[in-house]
């Protein structure tokens, strides 16, 4: 039986390292950026207190203001960093946070005091707002994995194993179903949205049908039943 060299050993072992590394790092980036926003609050909560607490007719809720802002600051990254959270809820998120974040900002600015502890401030929440939109896009990219696995697959000699083989193509069969939930993923929701722009535009002619029905009770459009407004407006979207 070949030897395997030292190149084709080390593609080997750097693909099977490829899931535990990437998990390790999902796991570092999310508690990292937990930290880092969380940080963040708690820095420029007083600065934005203090100042809010002065201005007329806010008085004492001044110190509330900033602490519902950096809780539902806080939800968002949940959300955002929740596997298996449907997309449009994580791109909403998201987009909350990102507003909530120029809210604090901008508070932070406005707020009395040195320019430079103003901007420090100001920076601090742009700065958190940033490492969460890199942190949300961290992710597996299942394409990049089985071609290095797939690399590594042909590195080794072709007498290998009969253990080393079955591993392997376990390795490529959990690689391509990992492709395959994506895509099928992907066809779900867009099918979930063309049936949605569906319903939408079949609503939209029957209420057209409804208005332009006359409203006297012997009229036929009026004892029409519900079912049949409906495949009466979608003849009229088709025709």
């Amino acid at each position: 039986m070949n030897t395997m060299s030292l190149t084709q050993k080390f593609r080997a072992e750097y693909a099977k390292g490829i899931v535990p590394a990437m998990l390790k790092a999902i796991k570092a980036a999310k508690r990292d950026t937990t930290i880092i926003v969380g940080a963040v609050l708690a820095i420029t909560y007083k600065h934005q207190a203090a100042w809010l607490s002065t201005i007329d007719g806010i008085g004492i809720l001044g110190w509330v203001i900033p602490a519902v802002i950096d809780l539902a600051m806080l939800r968002m990254l949940g959300i955002v960093q929740t596997a298996g959270m449907k997309r449009p809820a994580k791109r909403g998120a998201l987009a909350v946070f990102g507003l909530l974040a120029a809210m604090s900002a901008a508070v932070n600015i406005a707020a009395p005091g040195a320019v430079a502890a103003r901007v420090i401030f100001g920076a601090l929440v742009v700065v958190a707002a940033a490492v969460k939109v890199v942190a949300a896009l961290v992710g597996p990219d299942f394409d990049e994995m089985e071609a290095t696995e797939t690399a590594a697959q042909g590195a080794a000699p072709a007498d290998v194993d009969e253990v080393d083989a079955e591993l392997v193509a376990k390795r490529k069969a959990a690689a391509a179903k990992g492709v395959a939930t994506r895509k099928e993923r992907e066809a779900r929701e867009a099918a979930e949205k063309a049936a949605k722009a569906e319903e939408r535009r079949l609503a939209r002619e029957l209420k057209k049908l409804e208005e332009l029905a006359p409203t006297s009770p012997g009229h036929p459009a009026t004892i029409l039943s519900a079912n049949d407004k409906a495949v009466l407006a979608e003849y009229m979207a088709k025709s």
